[in-house]
């Protein structure tokens, strides 16, 4: 509601800025609360969203005025909004071809435990590109142990110590 009121007097001084209101001799005998406690609740309703739409920064506040904290019931919901919209955009399936898609590393491990379980063959051929990569350029003796990590990493996913033990030999061979 203050959001409305702010803007509303935001509003109403630049329309009196540019003369375009007319000046009246009568007293004013509503306050902006009267106003808004008078109108319409759709109304009302509305015109804060149309207002929140076109600024964001407005729409912060408000946000952080009406936000008491998240429930299990919001996480819950905003799980199944993320699950339509990646039924309806990727398909079934879609989600770990976007994973895989993904340059290097960084999306593959922020949901490999989510992914692992369903699809430890995409991720592990995943690692093993990547990897590979890594070790073409690979010359110091960190960039090794970051390697070895990986592999270990690798292991712990369903057919990944074959995987790593693959790597490590082709590397040895090297």
């Amino acid at each position: 509601m203050a959001a409305v009121l702010y803007q509303w007097s935001e509003e109403v001084q630049e329309t009196e800025d540019l003369g375009g209101a007319e000046e009246d001799d009568s007293p004013k005998t509503t306050s902006v609360e009267e106003f808004v406690r008078e109108a319409d609740i759709d109304v009302v309703r509305s015109y804060m969203v149309s207002l929140l739409k076109e600024d964001e920064k407005l729409l912060l506040r408000f946000q952080g005025m009406v936000k008491k904290g998240t429930t299990k019931e919001d996480i819950k919901r905003y799980i199944r909004q993320i699950d339509r919209i990646t039924d309806r955009y990727l398909g079934r399936d879609g989600f770990i071809k976007l994973v895989t898609g993904s340059p290097g590393l960084n999306m593959l491990q922020q949901y490999e435990d989510v992914l692992k379980k369903d699809y430890p063959g995409e991720l592990l051929q995943k690692y093993k590109e990547e990897v590979d990569k890594m070790a073409m350029r690979t010359g110091d003796r960190s960039k090794y142990r970051q390697l070895v990590a990986l592999l270990c990493r690798m292991k712990k996913i369903t057919g990944g110590s074959e995987v790593a033990e693959e790597i490590a030999a082709e590397w040895r061979g090297k």
